[in-house]
């Protein structure tokens, strides 16, 4: 795709057209590109992570997060994958129940997910991190939302 936009645009340029009416048609695959390299760094940073854990049931539980972000993630992505021959509609009907098992691999770790969940909310300061976030809400002033 990237090769595909760099030949459009430069031969766009070259027939002397400019280079904001060069770029703009290939707006919606750049964005594409680019969430595509955001999630395959997030994928990878997560798999370098979870590898450093030592075995046992935090590593277990890891594992089964990770599957269920990254089947998700590509869950989100077949219509785009199927368009483009990179999936299969079979590989498509696939995922659901692969996702399926991998949230049932994540029951018995739901309680030390949870734990760990909170502990990141803390650090957030948001009201929604809070035991009561609806009566935090509801105290917090609406100057608290503006420009953050």
């Amino acid at each position: 795709m990237a090769l595909g936009i760099r030949r459009d645009v430069a031969a766009a340029e070259a027939a002397g057209t400019d280079p904001f009416d060069a770029w703009n048609p290939h707006t919606v695959a750049l964005r594409t590109l680019g969430e595509t390299h955001g999630q395959r760094q997030i994928l990878a940073a997560t798999r370098t992570a979870v590898d450093a854990l030592p075995d046992g049931p935090a590593r277990t539980a890891a594992q089964a997060l990770a599957a269920v972000y990254a089947l998700d993630e590509l869950r989100r992505r077949t219509t785009w994958l199927v368009a483009h021959d990179l999936l299969t509609p079979e590989q498509v009907r696939a995922i659901d129940p692969a996702l399926d098992t991998r949230v049932r691999r994540l029951a018995p770790h739901a309680d030390r997910l949870a734990e760990a969940f909170a502990e990141l909310a803390d650090l957030s300061g948001s009201p929604l991190a809070t035991a009561d976030y609806i009566t935090t809400l509801a105290k917090t002033p609406p100057a608290h939302f503006r420009n953050r």
